[in-house]
């Protein structure tokens, strides 16, 4: 075997080894940093060969390795132009809501089932009055769901004792209000009235739409859970008469019961309430 040989078996051997370092990199790490980690093995081997091989071969080498190497920075810079095109242009919001309209799913139920719904509306208030100790007529209920528009509006015909048109119009962002922070966060949430809604305020038009004498909202999710959110919300808010958080805590935990009966309600329609959206 001549020298020649010898040299294209060695070169063989070294681009397997090349080949397969490229591959360990790929998994391990990101293609841009598996690149550059390449490029510098490739570089030190180059300097290797060329020290070997003598002057003539060493220009060939290294010319070869200058144009791959300003070949793969073309591709690096492409691809690190791409994913930042990518970020840029994602949407921003809550994922959950991304393409999703589940106010609609009222549209799935038959009469008997929003009926259901609506004596388990009836239900929820009622526990907490008892509760609380006061009037029924006090307290009110009702659900919202996130409309095509990505705002979270009041199921209109799924209400209890919302006598004023103007508040089944109310809207928000998720995250606003009492009602979008509740769906943001996945947890109930309790607000109260001091001279203001502090965290729990929403936008001051829809705010003009609020009963003047609510003094607190108690919303709670409805299932699904953890990863996958709730379908709608379910809020229980009371006027006139003021409670401090403890005593609105207490009750809560009934609302919990009424809002999974409300979720089995909606599933028994075959809406498939519990895919992630």
């Amino acid at each position: 075997m001549n020298d020649r040989d010898e040299n294209s078996n060695s070169y063989s051997s070294l681009f397997r080894i090349l080949s397969d370092i490229g591959k360990i990199l790929a998994k391990a790490l990101t293609p841009q940093l598996a690149a550059v980690v390449l490029v510098l093995l490739i570089a030190a081997v180059v300097i290797i060969v060329a020290i070997i091989s003598g002057i003539k071969e060493a220009f060939y080498s290294i010319l070869a390795f200058l144009i791959f190497a300003l070949f793969l920075t073309i591709v690096i810079i492409i691809m690190e132009i791409r994913e930042q095109r990518q970020k840029i242009r994602a949407p921003r919001g809550e994922k959950l809501i991304m393409g999703n309209d589940t106010v609609s799913l009222i549209d799935r139920l038959t009469t008997e089932q929003k009926q259901d719904i609506l004596n388990v509306l009836s239900g929820a208030a009622k526990d907490v009055a008892d509760t609380l100790g006061i009037s029924i007529e006090l307290v009110r209920s009702n659900l919202f769901g996130v409309a095509s528009d990505r705002m979270m509006r009041m199921l209109k015909d799924l209400t209890f004792n919302m006598n004023r048109e103007e508040e089944l119009t109310i809207s928000m962002p998720v995250g606003y209000g009492s009602t979008g922070r509740c769906l943001k966060t996945k947890k109930p949430n309790i607000a109260i009235f001091r001279e203001g809604w502090g965290e729990n305020v929403i936008d001051g038009d829809e705010l003009s739409k609020v009963h003047p004498d609510l003094q607190w909202i108690i919303s709670v999710p409805v299932p699904p859970g953890g990863d996958t959110p709730p379908i709608w919300v379910l809020n229980v808010d009371g006027l006139k008469e003021r409670f401090g958080e403890e005593k609105l805590r207490d009750a809560l935990h009934p609302l919990f019961f009424w809002s999974q009966m409300i979720y089995l309600i909606v599933k028994e329609s075959g809406s498939n309430p519990g895919e992630e959206i």
